[in-house]
């Protein structure tokens, strides 16, 4: 018996559906955070070039720690480009990995955002995701694996990812959430809280390589880059206007 996989993409399907600008915003991490970073990353290079390196549960440890010591360290950053979006007046949605992560963004918006996660009850889930689309509240703060799929946020036309999924996927779906029918915004924009020189950076890049390599499984060619843009030809130029101001 043979079988045939018809795809059908989603901007071949719905072609009233807004343009795309996607946007990496890099931030250094403050002192005290990069030294931590630092001599975290070298102990994880060093558990690589070990015996022990066998044990892929000790290497998600260490990663799952260079990505909270990656937010830890552009925090300030986040938080500062965050609230300076909402004075625009705009809605916004943030989505992150962590709900230590949630909790801490939550906090510091506690008055303007609403949040949904792994913990959020069915009921309080909907009624938070009412008061976005149809209340006041300016700020929906969402879990990747809660909120990343089956819902709308169409009444913000931005999003902010602060910590990267795994995989590409998870990633389509977050933006989905704002990219679909019901979108009254001629262009969605997408922006990539980066923390540079982390972990975040070979996050981004591993997401990439993995969607398209997905693209010449199943459509037989590489397609575009899943962020629109090159995130380290990216980095390099922010880098080098940076320098040329100093």
């Amino acid at each position: 018996v043979s079988r045939v996989m018809f795809r059908r993409k989603k901007e071949d399907v719905f072609k009233d559906l807004p343009s795309k600008q996607n946007i990496i915003v890099p931030f250094a991490l403050d002192s005290k955070a990069q030294k931590e970073y630092n001599k975290a990353s070298k102990e994880f290079i060093e558990w690589v070039h070990s015996t022990k390196a066998k044990k892929r549960d000790d290497g998600k440890a260490h990663i799952e720690t260079l990505r909270q010591l990656a937010y830890i360290g552009k925090r300030n950053g986040a938080i500062e480009w965050i609230e300076n979006f909402l004075e625009s007046g705009e809605k916004l949605c943030v989505f992150a990995w962590h709900t230590n992560v949630i909790d801490d963004i939550h906090e510091a918006f506690k008055k303007v955002s609403v949040v949904v996660d792994g913990r959020t009850n069915a009921k309080q889930k909907q009624a938070n995701i009412d008061s976005f689309q149809d209340g006041k509240t300016q700020l929906f703060i969402g879990q990747i694996t809660a909120a990343g799929i089956g819902i709308n946020l169409t009444a913000a036309s931005s999003l902010a990812i602060v910590e990267f999924p795994w995989t590409p996927g998870d990633l389509e779906q977050v933006k989905g959430r704002i990219d679909r029918i019901g979108q009254m915004s001629p262009i969605v924009s997408y922006y990539y809280l980066v923390g540079a020189g982390t972990v975040d950076e070979d996050t981004a890049l591993l997401l990439d390589e993995k969607s398209r390599m997905l693209n010449q499984t199943l459509d037989g060619e590489v397609g575009d880059n899943i962020f629109g843009v090159d995130i380290y030809d990216m980095l390099a130029d922010l880098y080098e206007k940076k320098e040329a101001q100093c």
